[in-house]
C-alpha cells in the first residue's frame, strides 16, 4: 500500500511532503513512490497512530470485565478514533478482583488485538494514599509489599508497564527494586505528598506522574506539592489529561511552557462513558458511573475518568497554540517511549508498524492503518 501526497509527520516530527509504502511495517518514504494500491492524500496531514498509555474502558465495557469479547469492543471503537495502541489502566480494585481482571487481560495480550494493538498494563494502584483513592473502591488501597506487587507481576504474566503509586506511602522504597527489574515505569499519583516527598521519590527511581494536577497535592506559592515537584524535575513524565475538563486549557498551555512537549504523555484516562450518551453505567471501579454532558461522575459527586480520546485532545492542543507537531508528539512517540516500544511504535519510519492516521485539514480521521491493516471507520 502506497499513500501518496500527503504531509508526512516524519520520525524528527517535521513535516514534509512525501510519499510512505508499507506492508505490516512501513518500508519506504519519500519523494516519489510508485505502485498499483494507492491512496491520495493531497491535502491531509499523514500521522502516526496513537498510544493510549492511561485507559480504563469505553463504549459501556470495562478492562474490569475480563473478558476477549469486552477487550475487543474497546480496541475496535479506540482504532475508528484513532488510537492504534492500548496500555489498558486496571482501577485501584480489591486484591482478588485485580488479580482477575489482569490475569483476564494478559490472555487477550496473548491473543493479540482484533483493532488496536495492546502493548501492556497500568496499574493504578494499589499502593495509593487512602485519603485519595478518588473513585477506587474504598478500602483497596494497601500498604507497598514485595509479595503483593510479585502477586500482580505473575498474574499480569509480566506485562505491567506502568504502576501508580504513592510517594508517600509506607515502605514504597521496597518496591522500587522489584518494578526496574521488571520494566515497571513507577508514577507518582494518587497522592497527598509533599514538595520534599514527591522530590525524594523522583530521585530513587519513580520516572512519571499519574494524571498530572488530579488526585495530587496542587501547586501553590507556599506550598508547590506534588505538581511543583513535577515542574521543577525536567526528566519526570508528566501524563495529562488534555480534555479541558481535567486541567483547564490556560494550565494545559502554561505547563507545556514549563515541561516541554518532550516530557508529557497524553492521556485519555477514559472511562465506561467514553464513545456513549450520557446515562448511567457500571465502571472500572466496581463501582456505577454516571455520565452527564460527556462528563464522568461517581453517585456522590467525584469526576471519574473522561469521555474523550486522543484524537480529541490533539485538536483541542492545537486550538491553544501547541503546534500540530508537538501534540501528536505526546501522544504518539512519547507514551510510546513510556512503554519502551519506540523502536516499533510511536512514529513514523522504515522498519516500523505500518500505524499510520491520515486526518484532513480540520483533522478529522479519513484513514487509520494498524499493522499496515486499514480499520473500517
Amino acid at each position: 500500500m502506497i499513500i501518496k501526497n500527503g504531509l508526512v509527520l516524519c520520525d524528527d516530527f517535521k513535516f514534509k511532503k512525501a510519499d510512505i509504502d508499507f506492508n505490516q511495517r512501513i518500508t519506504g518514504i519519500s519523494e516519489s513512490i510508485n505502485g498499483d494500491e494507492v491512496f491520495d492524500a493531497e491535502g491531509c496531514y499523514v500521522i502516526p497512530g496513537l498510544i493510549d498509555t492511561h485507559i480504563h474502558s469505553c463504549m459501556g465495557r470495562t478492562v474490569a470485565e475480563g473478558t476477549q469479547e469486552a477487550f475487543d469492543v474497546m480496541s475496535e471503537c479506540q482504532a475508528k478514533h484513532g488510537t492504534t495502541s492500548l496500555c489498558m489502566t486496571l482501577s485501584c480494585m480489591s486484591r482478588q478482583f485485580t488479580l482477575d481482571t489482569a490475569k483476564g487481560y494478559a490472555k487477550a495480550i496473548k491473543n493479540g488485538g482484533k483493532y488496536a494493538r495492546y502493548v501492556g498494563m497500568h496499574f493504578e494502584g494499589p499502593f495509593v494514599a487512602k485519603a485519595a483513592t478518588g473513585a477506587a473502591k474504598e478500602g483497596a488501597a494497601s500498604t507497598p509489599n514485595t509479595e503483593e506487587l510479585m502477586e500482580y507481576i505473575e498474574a499480569a504474566e509480566d506485562n505491567i508497564r506502568i504502576m501508580t503509586a504513592a510517594p508517600e506511602a509506607e515502605n514504597i522504597q521496597c518496591i522500587i527494586p522489584l518494578a526496574k527489574e521488571h520494566n515497571i515505569s513507577l508514577s507518582a499519583g494518587h497522592t497527598q505528598a509533599d514538595f520534599e516527598t514527591a522530590k525524594k521519590a523522583f530521585a530513587l527511581g519513580f520516572e512519571r506522574a499519574t494524571h498530572t494536577f488530579n488526585a495530587m497535592t496542587g501547586l501553590h506559592h507556599r506550598n508547590p506539592g506534588v505538581v511543583g515537584a513535577i515542574m521543577d524535575t525536567p526528566d519526570v513524565e508528566a501524563e495529562l489529561i488534555c480534555d479541558f475538563f481535567h486541567v483547564d486549557p490556560a494550565v494545559v498551555k502554561i505547563f507545556f511552557a514549563v515541561k516541554g512537549a518532550d516530557k508529557i504523555t497524553m492521556v485519555s484516562d477514559a472511562e465506561v462513558g467514553a464513545g456513549m450518551p450520557d446515562g448511567r453505567y457500571y465502571g472500572s471501579s466496581e463501582r456505577y458511573l454516571n455520565v452527564k454532558n460527556g462528563r464522568t461522575y461517581t453517585d456522590d459527586g467525584i469526576i471519574c475518568g473522561g469521555t474523550s480520546f486522543l484524537i480529541d485532545g490533539v485538536r483541542n492542543l492545537t486550538s491553544i497554540g501547541i503546534s500540530l507537531e508537538d501534540a501528536v508528539k505526546t501522544a504518539s512517540l512519547n507514551p510510546a517511549r513510556a512503554v519502551k516500544l519506540e523502536k516499533d511504535i510511536g512514529s513514523l519510519a522504515v522498519g516500523k508498524y505500518a500505524d499510520i492516521l491520515v486526518l484532513d485539514k480540520e483533522l478529522n480521521i479519513v484513514k487509520v492503518f494498524i499493522g499496515g491493516k486499514e480499520i473500517a471507520l
